[in-house]
């Protein structure tokens, strides 16, 4: 199977074949050595491609065929937290709804995006970075799972944390790990 690649260090998005050829590519414009895309995830069938750009503080969805970003939240090169702002997001994914769930590092939220670009869900007080009951401490991964949860890796409490379909926290515990990143289930 060919594999999508987020390639930061060179500005671009790559699929690969497993014989190593690069059979798609999606150059990022306009940006500072290392300011591509952090994460890469096909959406919408393959149709799609969601990535974020931490250090661009934005989110792009891309059409694969015509290599075009169709869909942006965040302003390029600023940073905030008001609407249409972020603080280095991570992990942009696309929901079966159509909206899209990012961690929001800075910001020290998880937030759900709509196609017309509102907040629908936060979890996580804006700016109040702490380990908290309701509070993030910086987190980097926001991953859906099957049952409709989320699961969440904080980077400065070193903790995973388990919100169910309604965002109310049902799971945390702290990890031995000093930088948990993007937890994923496995069998």
């Amino acid at each position: 199977y060919n594999v999508l690649i987020a390639d930061r260090g060179n500005n671009r998005v790559i699929e690969v074949t497993p014989d190593k050829k690069i059979v798609w590519e999606y150059d990022f414009q306009n940006l500072l050595p290392g300011y591509g895309a952090d994460d890469s995830f096909f959406t919408d069938g393959g149709k799609t491609v969601i990535v974020n750009l931490e250090n661009d503080n934005t989110i792009q969805q891309i059409d694969y065929k015509a290599k075009a970003v169709t869909w942006q939240y965040g302003i390029s090169g600023q940073h905030g937290s008001g609407a249409n702002y972020l603080y280095h997001p991570d992990d942009a994914y696309k929901l079966p709804n159509g909206d899209i769930i990012v961690a929001d590092i800075q910001n020290c939220r998880i937030i759900e995006i709509s196609p017309d670009k509102k907040i629908m869900r936060q979890f996580g007080k804006t700016r109040q970075c702490s380990n908290k009951p309701g509070c993030l401490d910086a987190p980097n991964g926001d991953t859906p799972l099957p049952n409709g949860h989320i699961l969440i890796s904080t980077i400065l409490n070193h903790s995973l944390v388990e919100l169910d379909q309604q965002w109310n926290q049902v799971f945390s515990m702290p990890v031995p790990l000093k930088y948990p990143s993007d937890p994923q289930l496995t069998k």
